[in-house]
């Protein structure tokens, strides 16, 4: 019997050490043993994650449930466990709108949580008084997911907190941070689907943003994201979300943007461009966008009429621009000052408005299509005598249109019901077999 004991003795002893090897952090270790850490004066940040997210003109506060108000939203022991909210029109991944579902939760049921605020002094920054978990979820216009790459950039992390990523693997692409750096990581495995990285500062006494606690996460192609941030003081302390890099960016092309109209009146054709900020490095010496307006000009219905850019605060810019068009079929957008501030840091909206002449030259009616004039056109980029890409889209334009046939008699007496032709705009209507 002596002898079974001893047998399940070390059965379970054997077992407690593996099943805790599965689940047990790891010693805090430098950053560069991981294999997608750079150093950040080594590196730059591609152009085609510099999407930052930004409050803007049209950006609003969706509650969807919890503690969520006009400016934050926030979990804890006196207030909701969960809170989630759709913040609308945060910035435009590769022209197109992109929103962001924000879900806060209170992870530690012995601790308090924090929030999240939708200020615009201090948008999207975290403030954690116990452990918060949050997800982001970026999504289109009609709630559907959507892929972006884009960067975090945090110039804070000290002692006093700590940051984990959720399946790091899947989310994060580079990791930069400044040489030397504070920073450490370590990792749990908690099974499918629940490894995490985390980051931390374990250097007390160090100035808050000093250089060695800043870091950039670059992701890869992602549409959702789960991090938690834990506080190891007794006082709250904040994450800040920076629309600056750490690692130089590279600039990215004006992408054309898609369009409906349903009168032939404010017609445009559009585009959208992050200009990330570069105030740390130089500032572009050439900033010029030039829309193809060749297939526009075929239709014979629209002509150009004037240009008008603005920024994602819906600042009107378009005094810093010149604007003429070339061989009639090219419209150039050129900055006269290419490193004035306001052109940084934002998104920059170019229109080029249109107008209607087909009123003069009656529609070739083989080019609508399902009741609308289809005006294709192409953007190029051009920084620094470097032409940066060539991007499509269209503007679509109603050009369905009616009449309705009265049937009177001699005295305006109605003889008949009136009757609706429909048709398409500028073209005439046969009534001929209507009387």
């Amino acid at each position: 019997m002596r002898r079974y004991e001893h047998l399940i003795y070390w059965l379970i002893l054997f077992s407690g050490i593996f099943l805790g090897a599965v689940t047990a952090e790891a010693a805090p270790r430098p950053l560069t043993d991981l294999g997608y850490f750079h150093w950040a004066n080594q590196s730059v940040t591609p152009a085609e994650n510099t999407f930052v997210m930004h409050y803007g003109e049209n950006t609003k506060i969706e509650p969807i449930e919890g503690d969520v108000y006009s400016d934050y939203l926030t979990v804890g022991r006196s207030a909701a466990s969960l809170s989630k909210a759709v913040v609308k029109n945060v910035g435009y991944y590769q022209g197109k709108a992109v929103n962001l579902l924000v879900t806060l939760k209170k992870n530690q049921s012995n601790m308090d949580g924090g929030s999240i605020s939708f200020d615009k002094s201090y948008f999207l920054g975290i403030t954690v008084i116990g452990e918060v978990m949050v997800s982001l979820d970026f999504i289109d216009q009609d709630g559907n997911p959507m892929i972006v790459k884009t960067a975090f950039n945090y110039y804070g992390l000290n002692a006093n907190k700590y940051i984990g990523y959720k399946n790091p693997g899947n989310l994060i692409h580079s990791l930069y941070a400044d040489n030397p750096t504070h920073i450490l990581y370590d990792t749990s495995d908690g099974g499918k689907d629940d490894y995490w990285l985390y980051l931390k500062n374990q250097t007390p006494g160090i100035p808050w943003r000093d250089p060695r606690q800043r870091f950039e996460l670059v992701t890869n192609a992602i549409s959702n994201m789960t991090f938690v941030v834990h506080n190891n003081d007794n006082t709250p302390s904040s994450i800040v979300y920076f629309t600056d890099f750490l690692s130089k960016p590279e600039f990215p092309p004006a992408y054309a943007s898609d369009s409906k109209f349903e009168k032939v009146k404010g017609v445009s054709l559009n585009a959208k461009q992050t200009i990330p900020n570069v105030d740390q490095w130089q500032k572009s010496q050439q900033i010029e966008i030039d829309f193809n307006l060749d297939q526009v000009e075929k239709t014979k219905q629209f002509e150009f009429e004037k240009v008008c850019v603005t920024n994602f605060a819906g600042d009107d810019l378009t005094d810093l621009f010149t604007s003429k068009m070339i061989d009639e079929k090219k419209i150039q957008i050129v900055a006269k000052n290419p490193s004035d501030n306001r052109l940084y840091d934002t998104v920059l909206q170019y229109q080029v408005i249109l107008k209607w002449i087909g009123n003069e030259h009656p529609v070739d009616t083989s080019i609508i299509s399902d009741g609308d004039l289809d005006l294709p056109f192409n953007v190029n980029t051009i920084f620094d005598g470097t032409n940066l890409g060539e991007k499509s889209a269209s503007s679509l334009v109603n050009y369905s249109s009616q009449v309705t046939v009265a049937f009177l008699g001699e005295n305006d007496n109605i003889l008949l019901a009136s009757l609706i032709k429909k048709g398409i705009l500028t073209t005439s209507f046969d009534l001929s077999d209507d009387y």
